[in-house]
């Protein structure tokens, strides 16, 4: 029986060969965090780049949609606040995943025509009338985040 005031007992391999295996095994660990990022970073680049061509395509639609809608609209006309709201209600998702699926330049200019639409569609406007330019811009801005998207996908493509 053991006794329990007895040490265990003593290894036979030499103290350095232990002190390198404990060594070894932190590098190893931090290997394995550091590739495990890496490749949750590759698959995130990839996964985002596979989704582009999707959002340019829901993008121009909608883009298309508020296209018509302003065709109809004269300028000096006040605007239909309920199918300008419709309209721009359509447009608001497309532009948040332009926005999360993007980089750089085009993420910026995506945040600034989310808020923007943010701000136009809030139904507090109805004291004011609302802009036929201010639609216009958000038109001309959304063309130029789908454009930007698919030159952020050609230059990818001849980088990658």
């Amino acid at each position: 029986m053991k006794n329990l005031g007895e040490l265990p007992p003593v290894s036979y391999l030499p103290v350095w060969l232990v002190d390198f295996a404990s060594i070894a095994s932190v590098v190893g660990l931090a290997l394995t965090l550091y590739v495990t990022y890496s490749i949750w970073g590759i698959r995130r680049r990839y996964a985002r780049k596979g989704r582009i061509p999707q959002i340019v395509d829901e993008l121009r639609r909608a883009s298309s949609e508020l296209l018509a809608f302003l065709n109809e609209v004269a300028v000096d006309q006040p605007v239909d606040r309920n199918a300008a709201y419709t309209v721009m209600q359509t447009l608001k998702p497309h532009i948040h995943d332009a926005r999360e699926h993007s980089t750089g330049e085009t993420k910026n200019c995506a945040k600034l025509l989310y808020r923007r639409l943010g701000k136009l569609s809030r139904k507090q406007w109805s004291d004011r009338e609302l802009d036929v330019h201010e639609l216009w811009y958000c038109y001309r801005s959304s063309i130029e985040v789908a454009t930007m998207l698919e030159s952020t996908l050609l230059n990818d493509a001849w980088s990658a």
